[in-house]
């Protein structure tokens, strides 16, 4: 089975990122989500790496793994990763903060591997949380989405976005319909 992992980094313990992925259905309703308040699901065979608040001088990496079968079997149709900026700086006053995937076997390798990310963006928004990736479980198809969440509010984490994040996924997957990719 493969074996999604996506993973955020943050360069310093005063600039702590979350990161957290939310798991919806064909209707775009959510029915899990792997975080540092929820490390576990076994409907998606997901893990949380933990809240890492600082890991020495090269700053931090939290990532979630989970199983795209498992999901699909569970009935999951999409994946949201979002990163939250705990300490509440905005990501475009980061030095360095990151977003990314990896596509596993779920059977080799180390816990982290870096060199096996397919793909990684910098978070540059002038906000705290973003939903920046979508992954489409069925289609195994990943997109950059690169949308602010909640910008009203100091401190939040994917659950208080939950609202807005089945809006997001409902509009980028129609949206993403129309232009046939």
């Amino acid at each position: 089975s493969t074996l999604m992992r996506s993973s955020a980094a943050s360069d310093v313990y005063k600039r702590q990122l979350d990161l957290s992925v939310m798991f919806l259905n064909e209707k775009f309703e959510a029915m899990d989500t792997v975080s540092y308040f929820n490390p576990s699901s076994p409907k998606v065979k997901g893990i949380h790496s933990g809240d890492r608040r600082y890991s020495g001088k090269d700053g931090a990496v939290e990532y979630v793994d989970f199983s795209l079968d498992a999901a699909q079997q569970s009935g999951v149709a999409y994946a949201v990763v979002a990163v939250n900026s705990f300490s509440g700086m905005l990501f475009s006053e980061l030095d360095a903060a990151f977003c990314g995937w990896m596509s596993r076997d779920g059977e080799t390798g180390k816990q982290f591997e870096p060199q096996t990310v397919q793909d990684r963006f910098d978070l540059t928004t002038d906000s705290r949380e973003q939903a920046s990736i979508l992954i489409d479980v069925v289609n195994r198809k990943c997109f950059v989405i690169d949308m602010a969440l909640h910008q009203s509010k100091r401190y939040g984490n994917i659950s208080d976005a939950q609202d807005e994040i089945e809006k997001v996924t409902r509009a980028v997957v129609q949206n993403l319909s129309l232009i046939h990719i």
